[in-house]
């Protein structure tokens, strides 16, 4: 009823019950697991996701620190600070300030570009490029340690780029395979 209403579902799917469902009414279906084909950047940032008086990348750092709270555990303030820290590089190195207009592609020599055009996803740091932050600093090295599962091991389905339509009304994250 609220599909029909217009109103945007996102489904946690443990029992994969929803598929049918999903398939029926052209949603998207995104499978966590380590056989999956279909992947979230936990690092994207996208057009709408902009909250009132607040940056993009503010706001995607308090969204990345709830995150990593998960992966390393409780985190103290100056950890907090530390991560955030490295976060803020991550994103530089890909020419993501907290200049809103850097997450706008240049518009290409001799083309008009009406409206400015968002950056994509493959644009977008992914886990791996947090991790080669980290391993730079000798401090940071626990946390490298930890995230490694998501990087090269059983978790690397983490390490990807955005590949499915998150502009769906409907999305289903079917997290069967995760046991």
């Amino acid at each position: 009823r609220n599909w029909l209403a217009g109103i945007e579902q996102y489904v946690i799917d443990p029992e994969r019950e929803y598929e049918k469902i999903c398939k029926n009414l052209n949603g998207a279906i995104f499978k966590i697991g380590p056989s999956s084909q279909t992947y979230i950047n936990v690092f994207d940032i996208r057009e709408e996701s902009i909250e009132e008086n607040r940056g993009y990348l503010s706001t995607k750092i308090q969204k990345l620190l709830g995150f990593f709270g998960l992966i390393f555990g409780e985190l103290q303030e100056d950890e907090k600070a530390f991560i955030e820290e490295k976060i803020i590089e991550t994103y530089k190195r890909k020419g993501i300030t907290f200049d809103d207009k850097s997450l706008y592609k240049e518009p290409e020599k001799n083309k008009i570009q009406i409206k400015p055009i968002f950056k994509e996803t493959e644009q977008m740091p992914i886990l791996s490029d947090f991790y080669e932050v980290l391993e730079e600093d000798e401090k940071a090295k626990k946390y490298a340690m930890q995230i490694q599962p998501f990087i090269t091991g059983s978790l690397n389905f983490f390490n990807n780029h955005t590949n499915i339509e998150v502009e769906n009304k409907l999305i289903i994250a079917d997290i069967y395979e995760l046991g």
